[in-house]
């Protein structure tokens, strides 16, 4: 098996090979859950192919599988099977850190990275939860009225005036408007690794508590930092909407919103909740994107130039600075791109447009507009990438 910083790669048999694009670091961080993702590469002409499946207790379970286009361009001769899904640790440990995937008929065995001390990291881990939610429930309000909730015995949580229907699972809070639902958890989820910047604010603010307000898949948790989001995550805390925030006015000592104003319909009415539920004086990191491309979870309204953020911020805040982050830099703007515009390519057009040069690139795009790696582009891509959006429409005839 060869290993490199990023991937793992491995043979199956001789009958194919597979590759994890989940980072490594993720199979060794005091994580529990984690998002495993990658490929799986086999002879087109193997047609008898399941899976992959990790097997728990003699049950084997299926992995989701997901189309990566990426590979099969690279790979136009192999029948290719992408995956990702959210993993708990401990079924990767108890299930010898493999998967299988059936190849005419017989099982072919993909060994993952080990993961040391599964079952004690999965501990560990519910063990933090379920202090982190004895620790939130001081706080919680109704999330429409902001009043006390009553608790019942059948651990429903109710909000005197009918305004919300929560519960209290066994490690998490369900807290949303009454006919609210939690988001389904469909691949791709939004999974990042806090920048230096919010773990300085963790560190510093030990003591405190912090609310990470859209967390989405946590690789790793903090005894002082709750995860919210409309998604139950096996990392998330309590299951609730930005826009309506289920705490008590000055509940946090911090705030941390990495990745999430550009998928809320209203991003003002979440900034006022977030100011809401600082306490004065109380921090706060976000992180918007500016020269993204389109990505839903599962949608994606608005992104933001510095000048938007802080006018977003000022009438609540104290703007201090605006940054730009190791992991936003200019370079993964290009990179993201380019990478997607090639992607979008069919591909014997994908493989002349890789040859040009930046220099051929840059300028003027009108010489562009009629070459086959314009007008060949596929609408998806054309959508994520589009310089300029235009709306047509009518004025509604009842308003």
């Amino acid at each position: 098996m060869a290993e490199t910083t990023n991937t793992i790669q491995g043979l199956l048999d001789g009958k194919g090979m597979w590759c994890v694009d989940t980072p490594i670091e993720a199979f060794s961080s005091a994580a529990c859950v984690i998002d495993l993702r990658g490929w799986i590469a086999l002879p087109s002409e193997v047609h008898d192919r399941q899976g992959p499946f990790l097997q728990r207790r003699g049950e084997a379970i299926l992995v989701n599988q997901v189309a990566r286009p990426d590979v099969e361009s690279e790979l136009p001769d192999m029948a290719i099977i992408g995956f990702d899904d959210v993993i708990d640790v401990a079924l990767l440990e108890e299930s010898g850190s493999s998967m299988t995937v059936v190849v005419d008929g017989n099982d072919q065995t993909l060994r993952l990275p080990t993961v040391i001390g599964a079952r004690a990291l999965a501990l560990s881990f519910l063990d933090r939860k379920a202090r982190m939610l004895e620790r939130l429930y001081p706080i919680l309000a109704c999330p429409v009225c902001r009043c006390a909730l009553r608790d019942g015995s059948d651990g429903s949580l109710t909000c005197p005036s009918n305004h919300t229907r929560g519960q209290r699972l066994d490690y998490r809070y369900e807290l949303l408007p009454v006919g609210q639902e939690p988001a389904e958890l469909i691949p791709p989820f939004s999974a990042h690794p806090y920048d230096t910047e919010p773990r300085v604010m963790i560190e510093e603010l030990s003591g405190g508590l912090i609310l990470d307000d859209g967390c989405g898949l946590r690789y790793q948790c903090f005894e002082n930092v709750a995860n919210l989001d409309i998604s139950p995550f096996p990392t998330t805390d309590v299951v609730a909407t930005c826009e309506q925030l289920p705490f008590k006015d000055a509940s946090f000592d911090g705030v941390i919103s990495v990745a999430v104003l550009e998928h809320v319909v209203d991003p003002q009415l979440c900034v006022e909740q977030i100011a809401r539920v600082l306490k004065p004086g109380g921090s706060v990191y976000v992180a918007v994107p500016f020269l993204q491309p389109y990505h839903g979870y599962p949608h994606h309204y608005f992104n933001m130039t510095r000048d938007g953020l802080r006018t977003l911020f000022a009438p609540f805040f104290e703007v201090d600075d605006i940054i730009t982050p190791y992991g936003g830099l200019p370079i993964r703007t290009l990179t993201w791109f380019l990478d997607r515009y090639l992607q979008g390519l069919p591909a014997e057009v994908r493989k002349d447009f890789s040859t040009r040069t930046v220099g051929e690139l840059a300028g003027d795009p009108e010489p562009h507009l009629g070459q086959d790696y314009v007008t060949e582009l596929d609408t998806q891509a054309i959508a994520e990438l589009a310089s300029v959006n235009v709306l047509l429409g009518r004025r509604r005839k009842d308003h």
